[in-house]
């Protein structure tokens, strides 16, 4: 059985991110990162843990959770998720976990891409 993915979009103060690993749907937005690939145990703060190793964010109090892109609040980093049983957050491209990253840990190379790839008129800008 093939192991599920976690998809997930990155947020900062000017909005949608790119992530660095690309999820291959029509939306350059989202990312994904392996079920499997977050240790154990699987909780909030161990999916953001390895949400930010992928994305290069070093500081992870600068980071948080939200089970979906309409959550209003942020999931405590001790709460439990399922990861592997395929039916978790994040399991559905079209329903993507978030994790907003203040503007400050992520690094200013990185945001001049952003703002490059948000000023092409592909993205409707």
């Amino acid at each position: 059985m093939r192991s599920p993915l976690v998809h997930y979009r990155i947020y900062i103060e000017r909005g949608a991110f790119l992530p660095q690993s690309s999820a291959e749907t029509r939306d350059p937005t989202i990312g994904r990162i392996l079920a499997r690939s977050v240790p154990p145990p699987h909780t909030a703060a161990s999916l953001k843990e390895r949400l930010c190793v992928a994305e290069n964010v070093s500081d992870l109090s600068c980071a948080q959770l939200f089970l979906s892109c309409t959550a209003r609040s942020a999931i405590n980093d001790g709460d439990r998720i399922s990861l592997l049983t395929g039916t978790g957050p994040g399991i559905l491209p079209h329903d993507p976990m978030s994790l907003v990253i203040s503007n400050n840990s992520i690094g200013l190379d990185r945001l001049a891409s952003f703002d490059a790839a948000f000023s092409d008129p592909r993205h409707g800008k």
